[in-house]
């Protein structure tokens, strides 16, 4: 877990629109497109809040959160689909990692029993 002083050193989003509900448009869809891997991030939390109809609406006060607990739960259902796609994006990487190290690993083989048999006939 990043602590939040250091949360905002990952990177900044920042998005804009002809007006709040095209600005909302674009966030969804810039926080659907980041991809933080092996630490947590309030981005799930935010795709929660950019899918809230109330704050969508702009009926919004510091009290937000207070007033609309159901932010929270929605964030856990979030981040339980950000957890699903983490696991099956590592499968999928380390996969590849795996197939690549064979094939490194071939080469090698390939490569020393050339040089093996060239120091024979030597």
């Amino acid at each position: 877990v990043i602590p939040p002083y250091y949360d905002p050193m990952i990177a900044k989003l920042i998005t804009w629109g002809r007006d709040r509900r095209d600005a909302i448009i674009r966030m969804r869809r810039a926080l659907y497109e980041y991809l933080v891997m092996g630490v947590k991030t309030n981005i799930p939390f935010h795709k929660a809040m950019m899918a809230n109809e109330a704050f969508i609406r702009g009926d919004i006060t510091t009290r937000f959160l207070e007033e609309h607990p159901e932010i929270f739960d929605e964030t856990k259902c979030v981040l339980r689909t950000h957890e699903s796609m983490e696991k099956r994006l590592m499968e999928i990487f380390m996969d590849k990692r795996v197939k690549r190290l064979v094939e490194d690993e071939k080469r090698i083989a390939a490569v020393a029993a050339a040089v093996f048999a060239a120091m024979r006939e030597v």
